[in-house]
């Protein structure tokens, strides 16, 4: 796939995403499995009161389900949605659609969009200045100049 392909519609960049065809999701899978193979689940039962931290081991399996679920395969311009929307439609990739743009860079108040609000806390403002890149490279050739997609980056 090109670039253009993964960039998506509010400017960040799929593989730069912890999310994106990542490689702890499946290893989740087969730990949980393998859990469930050993009996795991009715262990940590019997070894809690000798050892405390089985006592968390339904939160450990919890953060195995989210691990799991942590994945995304394609990116939205294949399945319309990310992963920080929930799984539902993203507001973005609607709004994009509906005045048929192939990005928000294409839209006037992309700078002031409160819709960018669902990816704020984990990626600042980095959308933002990827949006401005793409408008003076276009959705081919900025990837290479994109900033850090996360805040801790």
């Amino acid at each position: 796939m090109k670039d253009s392909e993964f960039t998506a519609y509010c400017g960040l960049y799929c593989p730069d995403c912890i999310h994106f065809r990542n490689n702890h999701s499946p290893v989740a899978y087969q730990l949980k499995k393998e859990l469930g193979r050993a009996d795991f689940f009715n262990y940590s039962k019997v070894k809690s009161p000798l050892v405390p931290e089985y006592e968390d081991f339904d939160t450990f399996i919890s953060l195995l389900d989210r691990l799991i679920a942590h994945q995304c395969r394609y990116g939205c311009r294949k399945v319309g949605s990310c992963i920080y929307s929930g799984g539902e439609p993203c507001p973005i990739v609607l709004c994009c659609k509906e005045k048929g743009y192939s990005g928000c860079w294409e839209c006037d108040s992309f700078r002031d969009c409160d819709k960018f609000d669902i990816i704020r806390k984990f990626c600042g403002d980095c959308n933002v200045k990827n949006l401005e890149l793409i408008k003076i490279y276009g959705p081919e050739k900025w990837v290479e100049k994109r900033h850090p997609f996360y805040r801790w980056d």
